[in-house]
């Protein structure tokens, strides 16, 4: 099994979100981690971006090749519990991103990532959310990179 950093997934590799559960060794299918889960898996906390969503009213974007902005769930800030859990470093945080919101796609896997910073932000509702600088151990592969982007 060709793992990334001892993660159980390996790098760049498709995964779905049942692959996902299945893999971190769930009893159950949970059909809820949308975005992410509101507590780790077993020591994991896969993320999970919809790169070029429309229906995303916030703008994930690369920052560059080894950082990447992600947003909370609205009526969240700093000290929720669920985002408390990415931001304190506990929990290995496991990206997965696809191009955009096709429900045949499966999520490519970018390994674990570190927050490099955040900030409370108001959606255009006025609810609170959290914006996070995701930064990659590795630098995303060149073509992966220039897919999703395009």
């Amino acid at each position: 099994k060709n793992t990334y950093n001892n993660a159980p997934f390996v790098l760049y590799k498709e995964y779905s979100r049942k692959d996902i559960c299945r893999v971190l060794c769930t009893k159950k299918y949970i059909t809820n981690i949308y975005g992410y889960p509101r507590k780790a898996i077993k020591g994991h906390i896969p993320i999970f971006i919809n790169y070029n969503s429309e229906k995303n009213k916030y703008y994930n974007e690369f920052i560059s090749k080894n950082i990447i902005t992600w947003f909370s769930r609205p009526n969240l800030n700093i000290k929720s519990n669920e985002v408390d859990n990415i931001i304190q470093g506990k929990n290995k945080i496991q990206l997965f991103i696809k191009k955009n919101n096709n429900k045949n796609s499966k999520f490519y896997y970018l390994g674990e990532v570190n927050v490099q910073k955040y900030e409370e932000i108001l959606d255009e509702k006025g609810r609170n959310l959290v914006k996070l600088y995701f930064e990659l151990k590795n630098e995303i592969d060149e073509a992966l990179y220039e897919y999703l982007i395009s």
